[in-house]
């Protein structure tokens, strides 16, 4: 198995990378969302092929199909592409959800967050079968407080790649202190 964490150590921090692990759902995830996205698209062009015969569609339909692409399209990128990126730069860290070249998150000044650990991550029961990679283990985030709010990422951690974050944060959230 490929390791998920990666660490990048920068001139004035660390940019440390996780990858969603990709077991049994997130295919599942991934066909579910290509197929609502290939019908979609079928639609839509099903209905732009009747607009250009010159036949009488109503708008309200032309419209209202391209939401849906673009909702399958950003879904289908988000559950394919999408990487946690943490940050640890002077004196801010920040936690960002990335897609290509687009990310969003939050920035917190590294003087005010506290409490870094490894909190357990409780899900649903596990519907999928037992033998999906993993699904036998506790699965972890890593979390942190920030005026009295307690924010959390990596999800999907295992426990030995938590603490392997937490340590590494530790060391660094330490030297920009």
């Amino acid at each position: 198995m490929a390791q998920r964490v990666s660490y990048a150590p920068q001139a004035d921090g660390l940019v440390i990378t996780i990858k969603p692990r990709r077991g049994f759902s997130w295919w599942l995830g991934l066909l579910i969302i290509s197929t609502f996205l290939g019908g979609w698209c079928w639609i839509l062009a099903a209905v732009v092929e009747a607009v250009a015969k010159g036949e009488d569609v109503p708008l309200l339909l032309v419209w209202g199909m391209l939401p849906g692409v673009f909702l399958g399209i950003y879904l289908w990128l988000l559950v394919a592409l999408r990487q946690q990126v943490v940050r640890v730069d002077g004196q801010f860290l920040s936690v960002k959800i990335a897609i290509l070249w687009f990310s969003m998150g939050k920035t917190f000044p590294i003087g005010e967050v506290s409490n870094l650990h490894a909190s357990e991550f409780h899900r649903l029961p596990n519907w999928w079968p037992s033998w999906e990679e993993g699904s036998e283990e506790t699965e972890v985030r890593v979390a942190f407080d920030f005026n009295n709010r307690t924010y959390k990422f990596g999800i999907g951690l295992q426990v030995p790649e938590a603490k392997e974050v937490v340590d590494c944060l530790k060391s660094y959230l330490l030297q920009a202190s």
